[in-house]
């Protein structure tokens, strides 16, 4: 079965606006404000922002770059999966995600294909309890570009339990680049104190560079650096985008 990941997400942003129309506009503020103190502060003063436009079609755009619309499919998990095996199993909930990314300013097209897997955590009482996410994910992605007949091939994965912040190494054959995805959920407050972000962050780092990051809500906000290489660039838009539309429970 297959759902339109736009319209889903669309909620979100609607509550807000109905709630700043009934006089309450301070959660969805604050909300906003938290991911973007977030977000590394060079690149937020010297980067490129990207904010949303109009698309011609049903996809997103931002800047200079063009997402089709996202098709998620929900899948049978398989014996063989990307989340380690348990002594006692749980359930296991599986989707395919494959959305195309294009690059105005090169021409360039990326095709993006990730699958993604969810369960429980062994502690589900304790963590309701807590009221916190303690979700286990894994996810593995590819990203497919080509330049004058060339094959670039991309990929990451990651790992991760929800209450923590994770990362997953962005790589290429016979490249030799130090790309991290990161992905901010919870914040540190007073040196000690972790807060959940309502709305999460992801970035790109090049090293210990900071060259593209996304606001992961409605509407969509992004910056890219102005100094990295376009493929670079593109590649981390795409993995950025296939974070927003992963179904990760990150909200």
């Amino acid at each position: 079965m297959r759902t339109s990941i736009l319209s889903l997400m669309t909620w979100r942003y609607t509550v807000c606006f109905i709630a700043v129309a009934l006089g309450a506009p301070a959660g969805c503020a604050w909300s906003r404000k938290a991911a973007l103190d977030v977000v590394d502060p060079e690149l937020r003063a010297k980067g490129e922002p990207l904010a949303r436009t109009e698309s011609k079609g049903s996809g997103v755009r931002l800047g200079s770059y063009e997402v089709s619309a996202p098709n998620l499919a929900r899948e049978e998990a398989g014996t063989e999966g990307l989340l380690p095996a348990t002594s006692a199993p749980r359930p296991v909930v599986q989707h395919r995600l494959d959305l195309d990314l294009s690059a105005t300013t090169t021409g360039r097209a990326w095709a993006v294909e990730c699958v993604t897997q969810r369960r429980q955590p062994a502690s589900m009482d304790y963590a309701a309890a807590l009221d916190e996410n303690r979700d286990e994910i894994a996810f593995q992605c590819t990203l497919v570009g080509s330049d004058s007949g060339q094959s670039l091939d991309w990929a990451f994965r990651a790992e991760a339990e929800l209450s923590h912040n994770f990362a997953a190494r962005l790589s290429r054959p016979g490249i030799d680049r130090q790309l991290s995805v990161e992905v901010v959920v919870w914040v540190e407050r007073f040196g000690r104190i972790q807060r959940h972000l309502p709305i999460p962050v992801v970035q790109v780092r090049d090293g210990k560079t900071t060259v593209a990051a996304m606001v992961l809500d409605e509407p969509e906000q992004a910056w890219v650096s102005r100094t990295v290489e376009p493929e670079i660039a593109e590649v981390a838009m795409s993995a950025m985008f296939a974070i927003h539309y992963l179904p990760l429970g990150l909200r």
